[in-house]
């Protein structure tokens, strides 16, 4: 896992590689929020296009999906942009998108300079 912070616009990015699995991603969620630098409200980009998520199912996504609510207390309040490299990734994520209940937006992009851009004005 790659993990930084870009503090001035207040976002967490999480860069995976590999084939992931729903522990796998759940992990890289709590370390990311158990970390010092991980401030309530932060943005987050996840970064999969180094990541092969086709091990993934359905059932999968919404176990992270619930998961996720559960080890963030803020995980209703933050945005989070999705990159990914291709379009079974991208169903895949939109699928995250439509089995999370949330007051705040995700948004799934084929570019980090996209997400960014994105993240930079919802936050505005």
């Amino acid at each position: 896992m790659d993990l930084w912070f870009d503090e001035k616009n207040n976002i967490a990015y999480i860069g995976l590689s590999g084939i992931l699995d729903k522990d796998s991603i759940l992990d890289a969620l709590e370390s990311t929020i158990s970390c010092e630098k991980y401030k309530d409200g932060m943005s987050r980009l996840w970064d999969f296009r180094d990541a092969d998520l086709s091990e993934l199912k359905s059932s999968d996504i919404l176990s992270i999906a619930i998961k996720s609510s559960e080890l963030s207390s803020t995980m209703n309040e933050v945005n989070i942009a999705i990159v990914v490299k291709d379009s079974l990734d991208y169903g895949l994520s939109r699928m995250f998108q439509s089995y999370t209940n949330r007051t705040s937006q995700n948004m799934v992009f084929r570019t980090v300079e996209e997400a960014e851009q994105w993240l930079m004005g919802v936050a505005s």
